[in-house]
């Protein structure tokens, strides 16, 4: 099932000229590696191995960058509550920041974990985070002290393993998925346990939702499904060859990644598997899926396809995609520091035409930013 990039350029698929007419804007966005990227109404927010996180303002004459700078070790996650323009981060330094999302200025540092921070969200009130030391840390939002201190409103050892996902679900109810297999739901206000399943026999290595519906992939190269608030098991999606990399969900349809080098699209209603995407020479880091029938994925190189066949579109000779992120009319894809921003509709012109997308000024890089001092990666 599916095609392949091979047999792509062997039917004559454009070449690098094409590549590059889709391209929008390309800049150096960090020094090293995205870690993270999100949109913030009309925002893209980044963070990266080089300790910092950066916020671009989109569109009008005059683009800008803030950068927040204080983490001494990469940075893992982020979340933002919009309302008060306050920027969360989380790091492989044990702490958390508060950030003013419009100057950069260190608002709050949060201490009290006792290894790296793998997952943040903020929720009305509160800021949980995770971490590799298998706690879940509750802390209280609105302090505007630059010194650390310990703000923590509560936490407890949720998982006897790292826990590299948080879920908010609903104002009331959270999930963590950690390397321990297990998938547990918690109360937001007193933190009780609402349900416990072991969701696979190995790390739960990925996540996805979609309404009621949380999805799971896991180092034992299953997918499946759970009823985010019973726990119970509604799907299992028979299989992968590897463990699962990324999920993503598009209206009915469920697509995974896989370090088998596939892509997989499944009836998220029936488990049945749609298609396979062969192509890949690498593990699947990342895929993200349009509205309007293609999908984007990257590993070693950026791939678009067409959901309707499994088809390659256009290969980009780009390295080790880190993140992709669709918002709006826009496609963020970040490799090795690198941004690359695509026009969405440009996978209608992939299907249908070879008109050229026009440029368009979106975003500028920082010059005034000297580079940090790598760190040696743990």
């Amino acid at each position: 099932m599916g095609g392949s990039i091979s047999s792509a350029k062997k039917r004559g698929a454009r070449g690098t000229q094409d590549e590059k007419s889709d391209r929008l804007r390309e800049f150096r966005a960090h020094h090293y590696s995205v870690t993270c990227m999100r949109v913030f109404e009309g925002v893209l927010v980044t963070s990266s191995e080089d300790r910092t996180v950066k916020l671009w303002k989109l569109g009008g004459q005059q683009e800008s960058c803030v950068v927040c700078q204080g983490h001494t070790h990469w940075v893992t996650c982020f979340d933002m509550d919009v309302a008060s323009q306050i920027l969360y981060s989380g790091a492989m330094d044990k702490t958390l920041r508060a950030w003013d999302a419009k100057t950069g200025k260190c608002l709050q540092v949060y201490e009290g974990h006792g290894d790296w921070v793998m997952d943040l969200r903020v929720t009305e009130s509160n800021v949980f985070s995770t971490s590799e030391d298998g706690t879940v840390r509750c802390w209280l939002k609105g302090s505007e002290s630059n010194s650390a201190g310990s703000c923590a409103a509560g936490s407890w050892n949720a998982h006897a393993a790292a826990i590299k996902h948080l879920i908010p679900v609903s104002p009331e109810v959270f999930i963590t998925a950690g390397q321990d297999g297990l998938v547990k739901g918690w109360r937001t206000t007193t933190h009780a346990s609402v349900f416990a399943i072991r969701a696979h026999s190995g790390a739960v290595t990925c996540v996805a939702l979609s309404g009621g519906t949380l999805f799971t992939g896991g180092l034992d190269t299953y997918v499946k499904s759970w009823d985010t608030v019973t726990g119970k098991l509604l799907t299992e999606f028979k299989r992968h060859r590897g463990s699962i990399s990324c999920l993503d969900v598009r209206g009915t349809t469920l697509f995974s990644g896989s370090e088998d080098f596939e892509i997989r699209s499944w009836n998220m209603v029936t488990g049945a598997c749609n298609l396979v995407f062969h192509g890949h020479r690498a593990t699947v880091r990342c895929v993200a899926a349009l509205s309007d029938g293609v999908l984007f994925s990257g590993a070693d190189e950026l791939v678009a396809w067409d959901v309707s066949t499994g088809k390659p579109l256009r290969e980009y000779g780009w390295t080790q995609t880190d993140c992709i992120c669709v918002s709006g009319d826009f496609v963020f894809v970040s490799f090795d520091g690198t941004i690359v921003v695509l026009d969405a509709s440009v996978s209608k012109r992939l299907q249908h035409t070879a008109v050229k997308p026009k440029l368009v000024r979106v975003v500028v890089d920082d010059p005034r930013e000297a580079p940090p001092v790598p760190l040696a990666e743990p």
